[in-house]
C-alpha cells in the first residue's frame, strides 16, 4: 500500500519473475519478467486509466561478474496493451530497459 502527503491511498502490485542459466562464474544468462499496477482506494477513480497499469514486461537479462563487482541488464517489452500509443505524460513505454551495478560485501 502505498500513502500519500494528501491521504490517498492505493494498494500497488509490483511482482516480478525471472530464470537465469550459469553460462560460467561470471556470467549469466536469464529471461526476467515484471509488472506494474496501482489500484486507488481512497479515492478510487471515475475511471482506470493507462498509468494504473497494469502493465508487464518480459526480455531477457544478462549478469557479469568481474571480482566483487557485478553488472545486470536487461532489456523488455511491454506484453499488456501492445498496441497502446504512448501519450505525453504516461509512463510504461513500449520498450523498457534496466541496469544495475552493485558490489559484494
Amino acid at each position: 500500500t502505498e500513502v500519500y502527503y494528501s491521504h490517498q491511498r492505493e494498494l500497488v502490485l509490483n511482482p516480478s519473475l525471472g530464470a537465469t542459466y550459469e553460462v560460467s562464474p561470471s556470467v549469466h544468462l536469464g529471461l526476467d519478467s515484471w509488472l506494474r499496477g496501482e489500484y486507488p482506494r481512497n479515492p478510487p477513480p471515475a475511471m482506470r486509466t493507462f498509468g494504473l497499469g497494469p502493465a508487464a514486461y518480459l526480455g531477457p537479462a544478462m549478469m557479469i561478474t568481474v571480482g566483487r563487482v557485478w553488472w545486470a541488464v536487461g532489456g523488455y517489452v511491454r506484453v499488456t496493451n501492445v498496441s497502446h500509443d504512448l501519450q505525453p505524460g504516461e509512463p510504461y513505454g513500449p520498450i523498457y530497459v534496466r541496469s544495475m551495478i552493485g558490489y559484494d560485501l
